[in-house]
């Protein structure tokens, strides 16, 4: 027992597990917490010393994450990688809603809020917009910004070596890279 009185877990999620999953997807911490509704220091903290699904209220939202990556790389069909990592990007940036406004008379107003919240769950009712668009044959945003819809039901969450590999492959967004890009950045600026 540590002196808060509190037993100290062994994360389920190792924080190097989480920091290549955010950079995988292309995140910066406060994207990532954006998703996560968390704050960065959260995100900070989980890529110091892993996340605890035991204990951590946000460790849904994890799984959440992981399974729809997951499902976008297993059925590329229904939703390609590529279209999810965009409209997460898109949701973490609160720049989701513009692709909307056009559809307010089709959609219920507080759908409008919640693809607004830039979270993982506005992803998720953007995507089921679309789907119910695409149903009643309309078009939707999911045209402009590109890319399928598919079933979002699925596995589980943890660590899965082969989820970051994937992305890797999807993204072109290595660990490795981020770091060369770091470098070369910080050249740039001291002007060598």
């Amino acid at each position: 027992m540590s002196n808060s009185g509190k037993e100290k877990f062994a994360p389920v999620v190792s924080g190097e597990y989480i920091r290549k999953l955010r950079l995988s997807l292309g995140l910066t911490q406060l994207q990532f917490a954006e998703l996560m509704e968390v704050g960065n220091v959260t995100v900070a903290n989980w890529e110091k010393s892993g996340l605890d699904g035991t204990r951590s209220s946000s460790f849904p939202n994890y799984k959440y994450l992981t399974t729809l990556l997951k499902q976008s790389m297993r059925h590329p069909k229904f939703l390609s990688t590529q279209k999810l990592i965009k409209y997460l990007k898109l949701a973490s940036d609160h720049e989701l809603l513009p692709h909307y406004l056009p559809y307010l008379k089709e959609m219920e107003t507080d759908f409008l809020g919640v693809i607004n919240s830039g979270s993982l769950v506005s992803v998720l009712f953007a995507l089921l917009f679309d789907k119910d668009l695409e149903r009643r044959g309309l078009p939707s945003p999911m045209n402009e910004i590109g890319g399928e819809l598919e079933n979002l039901l699925g596995g589980a969450g943890g660590e899965d070596k082969s989820l970051l590999e994937d992305l890797a492959r999807e993204t072109g967004n290595t660990i490795e890279g981020e770091k060369k890009t770091a470098r070369a950045s910080k050249k740039k600026r001291s002007g060598v």
